[in-house]
């Protein structure tokens, strides 16, 4: 299956004003609950981290999942729940 990268706003760069990037729809279901999001992409990555209030929207416990710790490049430790 392949998608179009979406156009967006370069924020960082205005010599170049648009940059490309995998964002595609995604449907997300918990229980009797589901969510159409677009969703951006990292075919390389071992987990996809979703914003909490998407879970909340589901109506989904975040915290009956298994804690897991993500570290970006700032070094600070991002809490997240394995579902």
């Amino acid at each position: 299956m392949k998608f179009p990268y979406l156009k967006q706003p370069n924020l960082l760069n205005p010599q170049e004003p648009w940059i490309s990037r995998p964002i595609i729809p995604v449907r997300i279901s918990y229980k009797n609950n589901s969510l159409n999001i677009s969703a951006l992409i990292d075919s390389g990555a071992d987990f996809c981290l979703f914003h909490s209030e998407i879970c909340r929207r589901l109506g989904l416990e975040i915290e009956k999942g298994r804690p897991l710790k993500f570290f970006g490049i700032e070094g600070s430790p991002i809490n997240a729940y394995l579902h």
